[in-house]
């Protein structure tokens, strides 16, 4: 990886518009309230193709350590990769989650699962083309 990374001249930290937030910047941004944090796994794992153990592992982690870090209970929850299966479903219910987000696209309604809601694809719009967008939907 190092042969590569020196004859890419890529840097030991990778690009800066790709890197992972910090602990510091989830608290700023989370602190006034109107962005909800939610956990998504330690490892980021495609969670259907873990035992069930390694996948409450991974679980029950993210959602403790979110919460250490901002202070509060963690409600949320995303699939990486969107993927999962009924055992997951049951293990993110069993951590204490309230609702989950798959990769399925469609609207909320009514009738979605808590543990598997559907989402919409936001590219990197403008405020005027989000709500554009939005009413389209």
């Amino acid at each position: 990886m190092e042969q590569l990374r020196l004859w890419f001249g890529a840097s030991v930290n990778g690009r800066p518009d790709h890197r992972l937030m910090t602990v510091e910047e989830l608290i700023a941004i989370s602190r006034d309230g109107l962005i909800d944090l939610g956990a998504h796994t330690v490892n980021h794992p495609d969670l259907a193709t873990l035992p069930p153990e390694r996948q409450r592992w991974e679980i029950e982690m993210s959602k403790r350590q979110l919460e250490a870090w901002l202070g509060r209970p963690v409600r949320w929850f995303a699939y990486p990769y969107g993927s999962g299966n009924s055992v997951t479903r049951q293990l993110v219910k069993e951590a204490g989650f309230e609702v989950a987000c798959s990769m399925s696209l469609g609207v909320v309604t009514d009738h979605s699962d808590p543990f598997w809601l559907p989402r919409i694809f936001v590219e990197n719009w403008d405020g005027d083309e989000l709500v554009r967008r939005l009413g389209q939907v």
